[in-house]
């Protein structure tokens, strides 16, 4: 059976809580601020990069980062993986300078066709592979390690994302290829 090291533990999991520009919740600042009373005091909260307006609701709110929510959100969705994620690693430093703080995000793929088969190649990143997945969880380690006073965070897209091809959960195809590969890299040191 293969084991891997569990690095986090309650203490260090950071809330995060998207934002959608689209939606907008009643009672929106009595609703954030119960959500915030819940939360640990010393917790910092991020959210997913948003339109300048949501941004300065946000901060209102006490958000002070921001992160993203899948690669084919600046990065398109189809193509080679490699390119697609660098082409969505290159926001990064446009994120930091619009959010202050923004922790790097990690697609594991994306192939839409399971959801919506009309869609065809146009929906689909090709090449995807624990090895290429593994090389963009170390830029993101490299990100995080320039900026040794930001919080260690990374997202990963996504534990079990079976309907848009992003899913770390062992297959039959890789395995536990992904998930050796966040331990890797994430993983503690024996």
């Amino acid at each position: 059976m293969d084991t891997l090291a569990q690095p986090w533990t309650a203490a260090s999991m950071i809330p995060a809580m998207p934002d959608y520009a689209d939606i907008v919740l009643p009672e929106e600042r009595a609703a954030m601020q119960a959500w915030l009373e819940e939360t640990l005091t010393a917790i910092r909260t991020t959210a997913v990069p948003a339109p300048q307006a949501t941004l300065r609701r946000l901060r209102r709110h006490g958000f002070d980062g921001a992160t993203a929510y899948q690669y084919c959100m600046d990065g398109g969705q189809n193509g080679d993986y490699v390119v697609w994620a660098n082409q969505a690693i290159s926001r990064w430093p446009d994120y930091e300078a619009m959010h202050g703080t923004y922790y790097p995000h990690v697609s594991a793929g994306w192939d839409n066709t399971h959801r919506n088969p009309s869609f065809k190649q146009e929906s689909v990143v090709v090449n995807a592979t624990p090895d290429a997945f593994e090389a963009c969880l170390w830029k993101a380690k490299a990100w995080l390690d320039a900026r040794p006073n930001q919080t260690p965070l990374v997202t990963i897209n996504s534990w079990n994302e079976w309907t848009e091809g992003s899913y770390l959960l062992p297959d039959k195809r890789w395995g536990y290829g992904y998930l050796r590969a966040v331990r890797n890299v994430f993983g503690i040191r024996r």
